[in-house]
């Protein structure tokens, strides 16, 4: 599993800025019993009392730093879902290869699978998941947005297409064969729906548009 969010400093007293150790060990422990109830039962069905009895922390002592089971699951579901880009090549290919292979093995993911869906069902409900799924599905697209455009202004693509567009037809497809197929994921399904982005992006017309039959990535909002 991805790395637990640190203490949030919650315990802070006085005007010192001082935390007290006790203070970030207890929230230590409930932070990592989280997590290690999110991987072992899914982020749905972790409740305070669950927490509670496996970091043997009172549930009035978790109500202290956190207003409810959302805050807690938020703020231990962050480093599960954030994107840690690597570095550019320069080249449109490669770079989006990179950033499509990524995104399908965060998929193949268990426990990123499961918080995904868990904040996308969330979402619904909740304007802090809403917010949360904004932000997981940016942090992908601005990546291959600024990969697009930079391959634009190389003169490597036509300078009328839709950055966007290119990077919804390549991340759609692998969520949709992801989660509403069930399909593990391959380097070489990523690199096909590169390969087929970027060919209609090169062969499209300027009176076209690549949008109109794409379908959404998750958390993408119009």
């Amino acid at each position: 599993m991805r790395a637990v969010a640190p203490p949030t400093s919650r315990g802070q007293s006085g005007d010192t800025g001082h935390v007290d150790p006790r203070a970030r060990r207890t929230e230590q422990a409930i932070l990592d019993a989280t997590a290690d109830l999110v991987r072992e039962v899914g982020p749905a069905a972790v409740t305070i009392e669950l927490v509670a009895e496996r970091s043997e922390v009172a549930r009035s002592t978790i109500y202290r730093r956190w207003s409810d089971i959302d805050e807690l699951l938020l703020d231990v579901c962050a480093p599960i879902t954030r994107f840690r880009p690597g570095p550019l090549t320069g080249d449109l290919r490669d770079d989006l290869r990179a950033l499509a292979r990524s995104y399908a093995s965060e998929l193949n993911d268990v426990v990123f699978r499961e918080v995904l869906t868990f904040t996308m069902d969330a979402a619904l409900r909740s304007r802090r998941y809403r917010s949360r799924l904004r932000a997981i599905t940016r942090q992908r697209e601005r990546r291959g947005v600024a990969i697009v455009r930079g391959a634009i202004g190389r003169g490597d693509l036509p300078d009328d297409i839709d950055p966007g567009a290119v990077v919804v037809a390549i991340l759609a497809p692998l969520f949709q064969l992801r989660i509403a197929k069930h399909r593990a994921l391959t380097d070489s399904d990523a690199d096909a729906a590169v390969e087929r982005a970027v060919g209609d992006a090169g062969d499209r017309s300027p009176s076209g548009s690549m949008s109109s039959t794409l379908e959404p990535v998750a958390g993408s909002t119009s």
